[in-house]
């Protein structure tokens, strides 16, 4: 169990009682309050222009006419404001999935996709989006200027929970247990010395025991539409917003309301392990130094005269209505000259609040667009600033027509007095039975019956035009002149063409609400989201889908669009698709064609629809899948047989083939043994005539050299060399007898050469 030891804020905070810092330049009352001041003078020339558009929404000033005259006032900007509303509310709402998160990097695809993800679903289920939609299409209409305060909302409650948690021994008992497992073997002497030496103690077991934890009951953003009234913007920005110094906010709180914001801190105390933890929350403190009887002397100078604004108050303190200024501005608390953004707030002249801007993105919260903006103004005009003179004109020609038919009598009788023969007669007359007249008069001119005066065809003329004028310069068509075929024109390719006109007018105003405002928005959440998501947050995708979106998978950079676009835009495209399916679904494969129906269901906002479509898949017919089943087995049987064919077929070719190349074997072989014979024939031949023309050729040079004695010689030279071999070779044996000391003789008679004996 925890218990909860509540600590006053002065015990913990040593600082000045006058300050609610620590900052080195705190601003003061008089210093915030100098800038709301001095903005003044411009914000009350832009509520006394927020005055007049309330009062021309109603018809215009009252009428000062005469008690017997028309005082009629028709509120055209009324009735264009009326149509408009709609054209303005449905892209918003009628979108699934409003945000498209594109990442900047590729690291960052899957974070963008977990961006968007949670923000649609933030969007979808957490915000009120159907209210803060319609806010913000009235304010940014009816005043010109939509300026939404960004927020976060934490809500934590004290629950009491069942735990499971370990039982531990003492420590006597722990040094027998720890014997015991070392004795088993269950532990050994090492673990045994670490876990005395730790004071660790046995673990008996565990049991189950019920504690109290906060949790998160909402964690999600906030949006605003604030009154313009209620919003001081620093005039000195030039009219660009991103230029804006300063905004102060001012609106209604009552002494409870603050109390449950109260900055409290708190030491809660675990028992089991004894830890503390110091807790901080609230945001408010002084306040018990609220001046309660001028808290409210600076209510806004048209609070009352708002007719749908109750004048009733509260006397009692904890409801009694209190005037807050919330400022949120830029300021030096270092005194470096370096600004960071602060809040302050502020009740009479007491400062509760006072702390740096708890956001994580460096700007003011607030997100602001314009209808129709104004060169260098921070604030937009209204359709309601262009048709001033055309409600002006219709109501003069309104007046002048029931003016005159109010001054005639309707239905009043004139009687000649004559007319009746007797006072019984006149009573037969007006209690309605037969009335007996005098003889020679005629009751056709006797009684005169008034009837309404004819109404100038010019007045009607007159209002048609002016109708027109104001549906031209609004681009809105209220059907002034009737809701029937012609009411946009007679021709097919005139009301297109006022359609598109009319469409991207209203695109072009869409597509700056949506940037200015909605993208704005998105922005600052996605970097809210990184800072104040719980680690794990469940996001449902559909009724039986859910995703888990991780904190730290959610950081990156990232481009932030918006899927809007008109319903007339809409059904422009899903007639093309229309048309494309009527020409070409026949012929179309049935996957594709399931992507376009989808995409029509998508365009004609029935998300349910293209789900359907997209996860639809045909029933099966047991008919339809006995005979594909028949099919498959024919196609099966067919595709055998065939291959059966084809087999038989290529034995018959493969044999066909082997008879070819052995005849073509035995005919190549014939041909080159044919070859090789007749190549060995020719060349014997050509040895032949080379041994005919070599004997020929020796036959010649033996003639010749017989003849010129070259022969005689050459045996000559012949006999000569054989005699001097034989001497080298005498002499040899001779020089080796030697010298073996043996005498060694030559028989020079026995020497020969060939057949002949030398002499």
């Amino acid at each position: 169990m925890k218990t909860e030891t509540e600590i006053e804020p002065k015990d913990l905070d040593n600082q000045e009682s006058s300050k609610l810092t620590n900052w080195k330049n705190e601003p003061t009352f008089k210093d915030l309050n100098r800038n709301y001041q001095d903005a003044q003078k411009d914000h009350d020339l832009v509520l006394d222009k927020l005055e007049e558009r309330r009062i021309n929404m109603d018809g215009g000033a009252p009428i000062n006419s005469p008690q017997n005259k028309s005082r009629a006032r028709p509120r055209l900007i009324r009735k264009q404001a009326e149509w408009k509303y709609p054209a303005l509310e449905e892209p918003f709402m009628s979108t699934e999935n409003l945000y498209n998160v594109s990442p900047r990097t590729f690291e960052d695809v899957d974070s963008a996709s977990q961006n968007e993800i949670i923000l649609n679903y933030q969007w979808n289920v957490q915000i009120k989006k159907s209210q803060f939609v319609n806010d913000v299409v009235r304010t940014i209409y009816d005043d010109g200027t939509a300026i939404v305060k960004i927020g976060w909302e934490m809500d934590e409650d004290v629950v009491e929970i069942e735990e499971e948690v370990p039982v531990y021994a003492s420590p006597e008992e722990s040094i027998t247990i720890f014997e015991e497992q070392l004795a088993s073997g269950s532990m050994s002497q090492e673990q045994v010395d670490e876990m005395i030496n730790n004071g660790e103690p046995a673990q008996l077991g565990t049991e189950m025991i019920t504690r109290k934890k906060r949790v998160l009951v909402k964690n999600q953003p906030t949006y605003e539409v604030c009154d313009t009234r209620n919003v001081v913007l620093d005039p000195t920005s030039n009219g660009k917003i991103d230029k804006l110094r300063f905004i102060v906010y001012e609106y209604d709180t009552t002494y409870s309301d603050l109390k449950k914001e109260e900055y409290k801190r708190q030491i809660e105390i675990d028992e089991a392990t004894g830890e503390k933890t110091i807790i901080e929350y609230g945001i408010y403190k002084n306040l018990d130094n609220i001046n309660f009887e001028n808290s409210y002397s600076e209510r806004n100078k048209y609070q009352y005269d708002d007719e749908y604004v109750s004048s009733f108050e509260f006397s009692d303190k904890p409801r009694k209505k209190l005037r807050a200024y919330e400022y949120w501005g830029y300021w030096d608390i270092n005194g470096k000259g370096e600004t960071q953004v602060i809040v302050a707030t502020w009740i009479g002249d007491t400062i509760i609040r006072m702390e740096e801007s708890p956001f994580p993105f460096n700007g003011l919260p607030f997100a602001i667009s314009r209808y129709l903006p104004k060169k260098g103004e921070l604030y937009g005009e209204t359709d309601g600033d262009l048709l001033i003179e055309n409600q002006e004109a219709i109501g003069r020609m309104k007046r002048a027509a029931y003016d005159i038919t109010a001054d005639a009598a309707v239905g009043q009788e004139f009687i000649d007095e004559q007319f009746f023969s007797s006072p019984s007669q006149k009573d037969n007359y007006k209690s309605g039975r037969t009335v007996y007249f005098r003889h020679g008069m005629n009751p056709s001119t006797s009684i005169h019956k008034t009837k309404i005066n004819e109404v100038p065809r010019a007045i009607f003329d007159m209002i048609s035009m002016e109708n027109n004028d104001a549906e031209s310069l609004t681009g809105t068509k209220s059907f002034s002149s009737g809701i029937g075929s012609n009411a946009f024109g007679s021709v097919a390719a005139g009301i297109r063409s006022t359609l598109d006109a009319t469409s991207k007018r209203e695109l072009s105003i869409l597509r700056r609400i949506s940037e200015e405002l909605f993208v704005d928005i998105g922005k600052k959440t996605i970097q809210m989201n990184q800072v104040f998501l719980e680690e794990e947050t469940v996001v449902r995708l559909t009724n039986k889908e859910f995703t888990t979106i991780n904190k730290q998978d959610i950081v990156g950079e990232f481009d932030l669009k918006l899927s809007i676009s008109t319903p007339e835009s809409d059904n422009e495209k899903a007639e093309k698709l229309n048309m494309m399916m009527q020409t070409n679904g026949n012929s179309m494969n049935p996957n594709l064609s399931k992507i376009i129906f989808a995409k029509i269901a998508k365009l004609w906002k029935q998300p349910d629809l293209e789900q359907e479509i997209l996860s639809f898949e045909p029933a099966p017919d047991p008919i339809a899948e006995q005979l594909k089943q028949l099919q498959l087995e024919n196609a099966q049987l067919e595709n055998k047989k065939l291959q059966m064919e084809i087999a038989r077929m290529v034995k018959d070719i493969e044999a066909e083939d082997s008879k070819i190349y052995e005849r073509n074997s035995r005919t190549a072989q014939n041909l080159a043994s044919e070859s090789e014979e007749n190549l060995a024939t020719a060349r014997l031949r050509n040895a032949q005539a080379a041994e005919i023309e070599a004997n020929t050729d020796l036959n010649n040079l033996e003639f010749i050299n017989i003849k010129n004695g070259t022969k005689r010689k050459e045996k000559i030279e012949d006999i000569e060399l054989q005699h001097l071999s034989k001497l080298e070779l005498a002499e040899l044996k001779h020089n080796k007898s030697k010298e073996k000391k043996q005498p060694a003789t030559i028989d020079n008679s026995n020497l020969t050469y060939g057949e002949e004996q030398w002499d």
